[in-house]
């Protein structure tokens, strides 16, 4: 043994493994400033490692064959084991380091702001980044007076973790009713608690969310102990389960999001991409504060209460009027009220604080300023800015839905494209993009992306409804019923395809069975906006029907479930805007009227110029046509003002009314002509004006018609025809087609038909009033 420590010594092992592992130590340390300085892979710092220090057996091995004084030989050990172990670091480096994006973690961007100011920003790299759903945790405290913790926790994991541009991470707080906790609730967990993990593995997998975030809070003797468990949701391996105590729970959660980010991965990356400021910074140091902005998120999202919700949000402000997150929601709290004002308002409070702020809540911040101010210009050039800013899926979604609105739908599509090739999971941009396509004209190309988001997930009910749809306004009725029933089969709560499939019943002239239909969606809905939907699609086919008051009676039992998930301006224009139609139809200006007022109480300016649309309308069958036109001109500037492009088709189409009583028949036609246009080149999913199109043709035909333009009104009436064979109106449209072509016998069998539809109709009902009027005057001729 002496020998072999003497022959070690002689050969000078030691100091050559010392000078080596010293030499390693600074390469590496310089590496790791490097790697900070440019942002690069922090894996190459990992790979220098493990790779240096691997090779110590060969430092080893040479310093053993050469290290000794005097002439020396290339030994056989030396020359098969230098080759081995650097086919084994390599073999180890492949695998640690094989799957590892060892490029930069961020990129520098030189660009001119909305301003015009240039800007240095520092942009991720997509494979650095993170999604991640946080849900709500679990109180092991045995007191019920720390339960607003198992809240409290999420939104400041959340908050903490949105910090870094490396990471989107959600709460069951984002989109209210149709967010996380719609599912939660649907599976009986009303107050988001107790979830089982498979759930909330399908609900972070249907928002393509790579991991989710679930854990505990305990409270002894003021100090808190937060465990954090993280799961990767494709898998359900558990990636990390970790712990954190102290007596102050925000720097214990500031200490806990670092190691979540370290066990995910996360580059930390510097200031120069974000600051990650102390949760102590943007909740204030006030529990009273922090308790009632809790219970204003859990108002909210429970009960849907915003009168409620704002009210806390109040008093957390009164509490500690620096809390800017109390502000910043308050903003979108009384945006979604409707008063645009107050929004307008908070945002400037929370503007004034928004140092206090992550830079992603200071970037939304100002989105939401410039769509309050009406500066869509630009918000658009903004968020042009933060695409390249952040380079992330949310910005291009947020800026190709902005395009869309405002008719820019070739850059809408580009701007798509680039969020579905930074976020191939989020298959819902196939369906915004199958919506374009189909604005633009190209039907195919709108069936073929709803078709590669069936392809990707054929057990969704979403693909079969949108494909149903786009075949329904084609004219084919047929393959559009099949996808209707193949939706609602797969779907759980299938009030959307069952809604479809009465209204395609209807379609084909068998009201018996869209009424079978429509009671089991009713029966189906399990939130209360569905149920809501089965009530209104049974107040609409009672309205095809001439059935005004019945329709009528069915929008008013709708209110009270409407507003248990929309805010009160919302469920005013779901409301009281049919109401106030169907009253009209019944001759009932006054009544009508008075719905729009009911209406007016709940929504602030300048939403309420949306009620001009009703009431352009009442007043021309009142015959104030001047009255009319002023109303109509309040509508046209709000969408001048916020760039609505979708919204002309209803002012065309308010006007064709307006000009049809005044017996204006050609510049109808045209209004008409321009409103069918108009709904076809339309971007809003699901629009209810697609519904209307067998009407707006029966329109259309029946002002060419009077304008003396028959062929022109037979083309557009038989392709409603194609889209509604059992359309009353478009059975008076075809009357009064045949009637002016001297064709009285065919004329008096189609207006028998839409009476026959008709036969349960209101008798004062305005379209049943002309059809029978229609009819005397046929057979009195003929």
């Amino acid at each position: 043994m002496a020998n072999f420590i003497d022959e070690i010594r002689d050969r000078r092992v030691l100091p050559a493994v010392g000078v080596y592992a010293a030499g390693c130590w600074v390469l590496i340390e310089i590496l790791d400033r490097l790697v900070e300085r440019y942002l690069l892979s922090p894996y190459i710092t990992d790979a220098a490692f493990w790779g240096l220090y691997s090779l110590i057996p060969a430092v080893v091995l040479v310093a053993w064959s050469h290290g000794k004084p005097g002439r020396d030989e290339t030994t056989r050990v030396e020359k098969l084991g230098v080759p081995i172990n650097l086919i084994a670091t390599l073999g180890l480096l492949v695998t640690l380091f094989g799957n590892k994006d060892m490029g930069s973690t961020a990129n520098a961007v030189t660009i001119a702001n909305e301003e015009g100011l240039i800007e240095t920003h520092y942009v991720p790299n997509e494979s650095y980044r993170r999604r991640m759903a946080v849900f709500f945790f679990d109180n092991v405290s045995g007191d019920q007076e720390n339960d607003w913790l198992q809240y409290g926790v999420t939104e400041l994991i959340v908050q903490d973790l949105h910090q870094s541009p490396f990471i989107s991470a959600s709460s069951p707080w984002v989109n209210y009713a149709n967010g996380f906790y719609a599912r939660m609730r649907v599976a009986g967990f009303d107050d988001g608690l107790g979830i089982p993990r498979s759930l909330m593995r399908e609900i972070a997998d249907d928002a393509n969310r790579q991991y989710f975030v679930e854990g505990s809070i305990d409270r002894q003797d003021d100090e808190y102990t937060v465990v954090a468990s993280v799961w990767e949701t494709d898998t359900l391996l558990q990636v990390a389960e970790l712990s954190e105590s102290g007596l102050d729970l925000y720097s214990l959660v500031d200490r806990l999001t670092v190691r979540i980010r370290d066990a995910l991965e996360v580059p930390a990356g510097d200031t120069r991409i974000a600051e990650d400021l102390p949760l102590a910074e943007t909740y204030g140091e006030s529990e009273e504060a922090f308790r009632s902005y809790i219970a204003a998120l859990n108002e909210r999202l429970f009960s849907n209460d915003i009168r409620a919700s704002n009210d806390l949000l109040d008093q957390a402000i009164e509490a500690d009027p620096g809390f800017v997150r109390a502000w910043f929601v308050k903003t979108f709290s009384m945006l979604d009220s409707g008063d645009l004002s107050a929004a307008r308002a908070a945002v400037a409070k929370a503007q004034a604080l928004d140092y206090r702020l992550s830079a992603k809540d200071q970037a939304t911040l100002k989105q939401m300023d410039y769509r309050l101010s009406g500066q869509q210009d630009k918000l658009i050039t903004f968020l042009r800015l933060q695409t390249q800013l952040r380079g992330d899926a949310y910005w291009h979604h947020q800026l190709a839905g902005m395009l869309k609105a405002t008719g820019q739908l070739d850059d809408a599509k580009v701007e798509y494209e680039a969020a579905l090739e930074k976020d191939a999971l989020n298959l819902e941009i196939y369906l915004q993009l199958s919506i374009l396509e189909r604005a633009t004209g190209d039907r195919q190309a709108a069936i073929d992306y709803a078709r590669k988001y069936l392809e990707e997930k054929p057990e969704e009910e979403a693909p079969h409804v949108v494909l149903g749809d786009l075949l329904r306004d084609l004219g084919d009725l047929e393959a559009a019923e099949t996808h209707y029933l193949q939706a609602s089969l797969l779907s759980d709560e299938p009030v959307d395809s069952l809604l479809r499939m009465a209204d395609m019943a209807a379609r084909r002239g068998d009201i018996a069975e869209a009424r079978g239909l429509i009671g089991q969606a009713d029966q189906a809905a399990r939130t209360p906006f569905n149920m809501s939907k089965a009530r209104l699609g049974a107040a609409a086919l009672d309205a095809r029907l001439g059935r005004m008051r019945a329709a009528i009676d069915q929008s008013y039992g709708t209110e009270e479930l409407l507003a248990q998930s929309l805010p009160p301006f919302q469920v005013a224009l779901y409301i009281y805007i049919p109401i106030a139609e169907y009253h009209a139809e019944l001759g009932e200006t006054s009544v009508a009227k008075a719905a729009i007022e009911q209406a007016q109480l709940t929504i602030q300016p300048p939403l309420n110029q949306f009620l001009a649309f009703p009431v352009t309308y009442i007043l021309a069958l009142e015959g104030d046509f001047a009255g009319a036109d002023l109303e109509l001109a309040k509508a046209i500037e709000l969408i001048e003002q916020f760039k609505l492009e979708d919204l002309w088709a209803q002012i065309d189409l308010t006007r064709g009314r307006v000009l049809q009583l005044q017996a204006r028949h050609a510049d109808a036609a045209a209004a008409f002509t321009s409103a069918l246009e108009r709904v076809n080149r339309s971007v809003v999913a699901g629009n209810d004006a697609f519904m209307e199109l067998p009407v707006l043709n029966a329109r259309a035909g029946i002002a060419l018609v009077h304008a003396g333009r028959l062929d022109e009104a037979a083309s557009v009436i038989s392709h409603g025809f194609n889209l509604d064979p059992a359309n009353p109106m478009l059975w008076l449209a075809r009357a009064r087609l045949q009637q002016a072509s001297d064709q009285p016998e065919l004329a008096l069998a189609s207006i028998q038909y839409a009476l026959a539809i008709w036969k349960d109709a209101d008798p004062e009902y305005r379209y049943f009033k002309l059809a029978r009027q229609l009819a005397a005057e046929i057979e009195q001729t003929s």
